[in-house]
């Protein structure tokens, strides 16, 4: 073999193992590099759903605060009403139902009056 035929042939192999060692590093990187971007996205994915969960805990909080309030408020609104009740039954209601004459200015018997006229003041048949 001449010299020039073994310089070739060396300087294939060398081209050859060059080559192959290279792509075995950069598979090696490629799988390290997967590897880093699967466990990225786990924690990612980890973050976004706690904070939907943290999202959603906050709402229903908000949802039993403001039921709390509504429920507080019809509450309050009740016991007024029935202080009310009770102190106008103090003053004079019948069989706990208020004199009709002070809930309005005319007062039921006043209606029931002003009716009672109505008919007189038509022409008879």
């Amino acid at each position: 073999m001449s010299e020039a035929v073994v310089t070739a042939l060396v300087a294939a192999g060398a081209a050859i193992g060059g080559g192959a060692l290279t792509g075995w590093f950069s598979l090696a990187a490629a799988k390290r590099q997967a590897a880093a971007a699967w466990a990225a996205g786990e924690r990612q994915a980890a973050a976004a759903w706690e904070a939907g969960r943290q999202q959603a805990a906050a709402a229903w909080d908000a949802g039993q605060i403001q039921a709390t309030a509504q429920l507080d408020v019809a509450r309050r609104t009740l016991t007024e009403q029935h202080l009310a009740s009770q102190r106008a039954v103090r003053r004079g209601g019948v069989r706990g139902v208020p004199r009709a004459d002070r809930q309005c200015p005319t007062g039921v018997a006043g209606l029931a009056e002003r009716h009672r006229h109505r008919g007189r003041d038509r022409a008879p048949p």
